[in-house]
């Protein structure tokens, strides 16, 4: 099903709910979505306090292999 269909499909859903209680808790999930998922760009020092932690974790063997993980995530 295309984004453009499925789209349509939840506008369609939309119009037909008549219940206030059912829309108010979808407006709410909608909203609470959205902030919830802005996405803040990272600083030159967060970027790099990141590398600086993978490379400690590497060091320290707090980390798997490719195929290590490749079996775990069969899984999943």
């Amino acid at each position: 099903m295309s984004l453009e269909s499925r789209k349509i499909r939840v506008i369609e859903y939309l119009l037909s709910v008549e219940d206030e209680t059912e829309l108010q808790k979808i407006e709410e999930s909608l909203v609470s979505y959205r902030t919830s998922n802005k996405l803040e760009p990272l600083t030159k020092e967060d970027i790099i306090e990141r590398a600086l932690k993978s490379n400690r974790d590497i060091k320290d063997g707090n980390c798997i292999s490719q195929e290590q993980l490749r079996e775990e995530s069969k899984s999943w």
